[in-house]
């Protein structure tokens, strides 16, 4: 399984990555789609058979990442914003101490 990196730069790479498989994939469906494939035999037909079932799970597993990733970013999205607003509090309880200390008017 691929694994995505924290760094900005290694996101770029990922979902550059993801986008390519999600093109590929999808161009290897659609001509299935299309019934332009010829005449195979039996066992050919079962080979292609389980490498479209490889190509599915191999989809939903890159859904799955992009799940992963996507959720991953709100978390560090809200642990910034929550973080924000702890140094906000603290400002705050600060400046209510010097008030009350009388250092600030």
């Amino acid at each position: 399984m691929m694994k995505c990196g924290r760094s900005r730069w290694s996101r770029r790479i990922c979902w550059w990555h993801l986008l390519r498989w999600s093109i590929i994939l999808r161009s290897g469906t659609t001509f299935m789609d299309e019934g332009s494939v010829p005449e195979l035999k039996k066992h050919e037909r079962i080979v292609l058979e389980l490498w479209l079932e490889e190509l599915q799970d191999a989809v939903f597993n890159t859904e799955d990442i992009v799940f992963k990733i996507h959720t991953e970013a709100l978390r560090d999205k809200l642990d910034g914003q929550i973080c924000e607003s702890e140094k906000m509090e603290n400002i705050r309880c600060s400046l209510e101490s010097y008030v009350k200390q009388g250092k600030i008017c």
